[in-house]
């Protein structure tokens, strides 16, 4: 048996196949799981093309499909740790695009059409951890606005599903319960749950 010619070449400076790139590009990751029917919607975040996250629908036949093609990103920058950008009803998807943090509404084979405004400036508007009606006329969600002086605003929202002026949001008369971080927990080591009391009427603001 001949010996392998061996090279002796400084610590961690060896050449490989086996690079990081290569590692990580198939690891997607599936997250915002959602059901619609006997649908199933869910989002991939596709190491292979940039980290961008991809809608995804299930049939109850078992086929799949992506519903957006690149450059569109599912991926929200509330709190800066994103999440929620997702979700769906009666075989409609609005969700919140990275690029612009935007909600759009996406029929399935259409393009998908924006129903937030345009913010003061880039990406000062942000949506995240939405809910439609029972009648899929209203959505409910979370904005964050940035303010110019720096100063961060989280609320509770309503809008036309459809697209349309939106304003501060209660579900009932004065209170609404709502879950958040602890002080000093990150989400998933400490939350609670309490009720918010609403000031004014049913379109009372809520403290974030």
């Amino acid at each position: 048996m001949t010996a392998m010619p061996r090279e002796v070449v400084p610590y961690g400076s060896w050449p490989t196949p086996i690079t990081a790139s290569r590692v990580v590009e198939h690891a997607v990751r599936l997250g915002n799981l959602r059901t619609d029917g006997d649908d199933l919607w869910w989002l991939e975040l596709r190491p292979q093309e940039g980290g961008r996250s991809v809608p995804v629908r299930r049939r109850a036949d078992g086929t799949t499909e992506d519903l957006l093609p690149a450059p569109w990103n599912v991926r929200t920058a509330v709190h800066e740790y994103g999440g929620g950008a997702l979700w769906v009803r009666g075989g409609v998807a609005w969700f919140t695009n990275w690029a612009d943090q935007r909600l759009y509404r996406l029929v399935p084979g259409e393009e998908p059409q924006p129903i937030t405004p345009e913010p003061p400036a880039p990406r000062s508007w942000r949506y995240a951890d939405g809910d439609v009606s029972p009648d899929g006329q209203w959505i409910v969600c979370v904005r964050e606005r940035h303010e110019a002086d720096g100063t961060v605003v989280n609320e509770i929202v309503r809008l036309p599903a459809g697209g349309g002026a939106m304003d501060m949001w209660c579900p009932a008369p004065t209170s609404c319960r709502v879950r958040a971080w602890l002080p000093k927990a990150t989400g998933w080591r400490g939350s609670s749950g309490t009720t918010r009391r609403c000031r004014g009427t049913r379109r009372g603001s809520l403290p974030a």
